[in-house]
């Protein structure tokens, strides 16, 4: 994801992490010494976002319109870095 939001920097693009474990506001500030990244990573430790989106399998990633609507759900794991990946991201902050 970091990756991607290097590319995608400039260009009318947000990327934002979600964390929705209980204990995340604890946990993640350490991991996040270790592994820094550029773009915000949020919390939703009482599980409102999680609820809205319809969130249960993880990982989960949307991709959301500039007006809100999801274009995209994806279950599961994805190269956020891969040639396919940052050309369908800039193909939608193009057009």
């Amino acid at each position: 994801m970091e990756r991607l939001q290097e590319v995608m920097a400039g260009d009318d693009f947000v990327l934002l992490a979600v964390n929705t474990e209980e204990n995340g506001r604890s946990i993640v500030p350490a991991f996040l010494e270790k592994t820094r990244y550029t773009f915000p990573i949020l919390y939703d430790d009482k599980g409102v976002v999680q609820k809205l989106y319809g969130v249960f399998k993880f990982p989960e990633s949307f991709i959301i319109r500039k007006d809100g609507t999801v274009a995209e759900k994806i279950i599961g794991p994805l190269d956020w870095s891969s040639l396919e990946t940052i050309a369908y991201f800039q193909g939608l902050t193009k057009g």
